[in-house]
This record gives structure tokens, sequence and C-alpha cells, in this order.
């Protein structure tokens, strides 16, 4: 019959040998254009790579809106568009890969007839913003496009089992469609002028 610690030091083994070869769950971070992993709760101009539909991203108003609510590309291909607050779902530290994160638009670009928080959402096809999340309004995940550095394809997920759908972009306006190239975009860090309420990029 084995000992105790014999047996304590068998079980000890197998459990390290398990933990070294199981799969990781553990996400990736998201990263900005400058290499960092962003942080949640900090401010990125979203920076699209393809430019032939416009810059980035701000707010038009479009069909029944009473006020600017749709998000689409600045038609000034050369600007960066509102800067936007990132927040993970989870409050972690940093923004993940493939998890639900806040997007919501803050400055000076938004109207004053606009719902206060900013908050992407989808809303029917569109991509719009809305005071405050319901439980038809989740948020967006970032998945990285391809074997380019810092670039990311955005998905609006409608439930909190991650039914997501890709955004793409319609004559610049973002939509929520499973056909279409996805809206591929990077992320560079926005900071604010200390002597006044405006935005840059540093």
């Amino acid at each position: 019959m084995k000992s105790p610690m014999l047996l304590n030091a068998s079980f000890f083994f197998f459990f390290v040998l398990l933990a070294t070869t199981l799969p990781s769950t553990r996400a990736k971070n998201a990263f900005d254009t400058d290499g960092n992993p962003i942080i949640s709760g900090q401010s990125y101009y979203i920076i699209p790579v393809n430019t032939n539909s416009g810059g980035g991203p701000t707010l038009s108003q479009t069909g029944d809106d009473t006020c600017p609510l749709t998000v689409v590309q600045d038609a000034d291909t050369s600007s960066t568009g509102l800067p936007a607050r990132l927040t993970d779902y989870e409050a972690i530290y940093h923004v993940e890969e493939d998890a639900l994160t806040r997007i919501a638009f803050i400055g000076n670009g938004i109207s004053s007839c606009a719902p206060s928080a900013a908050l992407w959402a989808q809303v029917g096809k569109y991509v719009k913003i809305v005071d405050t999340y319901s439980e038809i309004y989740y948020g967006f995940r970032f998945l990285r496009y391809s074997s380019s550095p810092y670039t990311y394809y955005m998905t609006a997920c409608f439930d909190p089992m991650l039914n997501c759908s890709p955004v793409i972009t319609n004559n610049g306006t973002l939509v929520v469609s499973n056909s279409g190239d996805p809206w591929v975009v990077k992320f560079k860090r926005a900071y604010k002028s200390s002597e006044s309420d405006s935005w840059s990029i540093v």
C-alpha cells in the first residue's frame, strides 16, 4: 500500500501535468497603434484601415432621426472622427480580443440633443447612440482581422450569449450585416488637452 506522502505527491504531479497540457482559455489583449494594450475606460480614436468610405466615425442625422444619432464615417477621409471611450464589460484593466466591450463617444462633437451617454448600440440594422443599455443593447467585440499588427474588425452583439454579427460600412454608414466586407479598424490613443476641452493624438 502506498504511503499518504506518495499518494499526495502523485496527485500533485497529476494536476501540474493537467494544468500544463490543457489549452488556455484566457483571451488576448487588444492593442492600440503604438503596440500598447487598450486600457479599459480610456479614450481612443477608431481609425478605419480603408478610407474609401470616409474617415473616423462621427454622428449624422439619417432616416427618422430627430437628432444626429447614427454612427457614420466622417466625409473627410483624413479625419480621425470623434474620440470614443472603450470599456470592458468585466471591468478588467485591459480590453481583450473577442470580449464584450462598451463604446461611447465623448467630447464636443456630440449634439446637445443627443443622448448624453452616447453609447453605441445596434438599433435595427444601424449603429446608433443610446442613453443606456437595455436587454437588446449589449455591446461590441473586437476580433483580429489578419496578421497585420493591431488590426481588428468589429461585431455587434445583441444578446448575452454572444450572438454577434459583423459591422460593415454602407456608403459610409455603419450597419450590422452578415454580408459584405467587415469594417476593419485600428485604435489610436486620444489625449485630452489640459488647457482646453479638445482631444488630440499625441
